[in-house]
């Protein structure tokens, strides 16, 4: 045990016997203590606390949301809103959305130089961008973009499998009372695209299209898919098939988080067969419907016959408070600003740390 204690004569009190002050420097069974992470993450985002995951940096998170405290194999300490998230010192934090312009401890950490990352991106070109992004900034880049490429893999081999094959039109309904379809700019079309298909709501650059029954039946779609969550079990389809008549209507168990967060196969082969129901209609009818941007829509392959936005109120792009097009918030550029950049709605990605001694941003950014 000598070996194992060191011990410093601190001098006498009165008549008493020298205090002897043992200190443990190492003990049988125990190594060196584990370096603090190099980053320390705060995710108050479940799809974020995947995102890690899947690069295998979820050891840096020092701080959850109750849900993704429940995923991790490691002790962090629950966080349920941006005011908890201060006293863990976090360098990046995950958020499901951008924070309010007047949340005093979004604020609070903007001006500290912390910068935020929201981890809700609404198409595959997101959420390539964001792993790579996510990569960068913790210093990963290869992991970024080897998962980047994972993702993405699955849709390339799919997508140039059916070039030869026709292109049949689909809607997908993520809504139904008021009817909203997916827009040309979400996950739900770059599904569409990698099976061979098309959506109507394509080449359109909103997230959601909130639309009336009428102005969906002049699209003409050879087939609407309701698309409801895993573990929804209402049949949505059945209410919406007389309001839509005589447009054909099925429905669809659609995990679409799985799409960049999982294995997207069980996704792809869902909806695979409705794709090919709609491919069986398309052909059988007397003539190549006006729809989509196919050929037979004007004659020009290529060319939308969708009616256009706003005509008679009937198609509105559906407003998303949490769109952006660059998902990362950097809290270094926006400083005092932070109530004009969330007003604003522009968001740049964080310098990664390489890079950050430049201070050079795009164009674009937000200086304070």
């Amino acid at each position: 045990m000598r070996s194992v204690l060191r011990r410093r004569r601190r001098g006498r009190i009165g008549r008493q016997p020298a205090v002897v002050i043992a200190t443990v420097v190492a003990a049988i069974g125990c190594g060196a203590p584990e370096p603090l992470p190099a980053h320390r993450i705060a995710s108050l985002s479940p799809r974020g606390t995947r995102m890690l995951e899947r690069l295998g940096l979820e050891a840096s998170i020092v701080a959850a949301d109750p849900a993704s405290r429940a995923r991790l194999p490691h002790p962090v300490s629950v966080v349920r809103g941006l005011a908890d998230v201060s006293p863990h010192r976090p360098t990046l934090v995950l958020l499901p959305e951008p924070p309010r312009e007047e949340d005093p401890a979004a604020n609070g950490l903007l001006d500290r130089g912390v910068p935020f990352v929201v981890t809700s991106p609404h198409d595959l070109e997101e959420a390539l961008a964001l792993y790579e992004q996510l990569g960068a900034w913790l210093e990963e880049d290869g992991r970024g973009r080897r998962v980047a490429s994972e993702v993405a893999a699955p849709f390339l081999a799919r997508g140039s499998a059916l070039l030869a094959r026709s292109r049949p039109c689909l809607a997908i309904v993520v809504g139904a009372d008021p009817l909203v379809l997916a827009g040309g700019h979400s996950f739900e079309t770059d599904l569409l695209q990698a099976l061979g298909a098309e959506s109507v709501t394509h080449p359109g650059e909103s997230w959601r299209e909130s639309m009336s029954a009428e102005a969906l039946r002049a699209l003409a779609p050879d087939l609407v898919v309701v698309a409801v969550e895993p573990g929804h079990s209402e049949p949505a389809a059945s209410s919406l098939g007389a309001k839509l008549a005589p447009l054909p209507v099925r429905q669809a168990t659609l995990d679409i988080d799985a799409l960049w967060l999982a294995d997207p196969t069980d996704t792809l082969r869902v909806l695979g067969p409705f794709v090919e129901l709609g491919r069986s209609l398309r052909s059988q009818a007397a003539e190549p419907p006006r729809n989509c941007a196919l050929p037979g829509a004007s004659g020009r392959p290529g060319e939308s016959t969708a009616p256009a936005a706003n005509a008679g109120g009937a198609r509105d792009p559906v407003p998303d408070p949490t769109s952006t097009s660059r998902p990362v918030l950097d809290g270094t550029a926006v400083g005092q600003s932070a109530r004009a950049a969330t007003s604003a709605r522009s968001w740049s990605a964080p310098t990664p740390p390489a890079q950050s001694t430049s201070r050079k941003r795009s164009p674009d950014s937000i200086h304070s």
